[in-house]
């Protein structure tokens, strides 16, 4: 065989490998747009008074639906699938309180910051198998981080016969701040065509705020504490999300 002759063939060669690859199920580059419904709550912040007969942290949720875009790459290791990728979901979530949830007769009470939630971006590391050709069960985890507004701090609380209470301090200027937070998440990608899928997710995330970083917040609590309306025993602020997602994909 001559030279020309191994190089055509190194060439189809390497062609076929290469169109090979890109057939292979939930492999390459890819982008999406979807929907996600997640409720918010708030922890690590409490009054002296918050924990009645063990009741712990007892403020509401906080509803939320968001839109999200992503793009990503995901190669084939062996059984698995495994990737990066990037997500921007438009977040705007309030946090503000109008009732805790204590059972009655017990009274309840808690301290909150009053505070926004918007615009997070999520890197993250994906990780699955396939299912036959047209499944992929995945997991993800990754880093995020979200813009916030704080307002300032407020209190609700209710008595033993469920009457509700709220006292709130604002700050004279917003407080605009980023915290950072960690996700992990499962679900599963089915396959329609050879370019579309639609994912369905279970996430859950947790971003913090560090109040002893931020003075002004710091200043307000101080003045708060003097009329015994707002006690802040943890420096540390974290807010949970739980939410489900649902995303069309094309893959490039």
């Amino acid at each position: 065989m001559y030279l020309k002759d191994w190089i055509i063939a190194a060439f189809l060669c390497a062609v076929s490998s290469q169109k090979a690859e890109a057939e292979e199920p939930f492999v390459g580059y890819y982008g999406g747009i979807g929907i996600e419904h997640g409720s918010h709550s708030e922890g690590g912040l409490n009054m002296f008074s918050a924990s009645v007969d063990g009741l712990g942290n007892v403020l509401v949720p906080h509803d939320d639906n968001a839109l999200s875009i992503l793009f990503g790459y995901t190669a084939s290791r062996g059984d698995w699938i495994v990737g990066i990728e990037a997500q921007y979901a438009a977040t705007d979530v309030n946090f503000g309180e109008t009732a805790c949830t204590a059972a009655l007769p017990y009274p309840c009470a808690d301290a909150f910051l009053l505070a926004k939630r918007e615009n997070t971006l999520r890197i993250r590391g994906i990780a699955g198998q396939p299912v036959g050709d047209n499944f992929l069960l995945f997991a993800t985890f990754g880093a995020s981080v979200s813009q916030l507004s704080l307002q300032g701090l407020g209190v609700i609380g209710t008595n033993g016969s469920g009457a509700s209470t709220e006292r709130q301090r604002f700050l004279a200027n917003p407080i605009y701040s980023y915290a950072l937070g960690v996700s992990l998440g499962v679900g599963v990608e089915h396959r329609i065509t050879d370019a579309f899928s639609l994912r369905g997710e279970v996430m859950a995330e947790r971003i913090y705020l560090d109040t002893s970083s931020t003075a002004r917040l710091r200043a307000l609590q101080r003045r708060s504490t003097t009329d015994s309306v707002i006690q802040l025993n943890d420096d540390h602020i974290h807010f949970d999300n739980v939410s489900v997602a649902l995303t069309a994909i094309y893959r490039f």
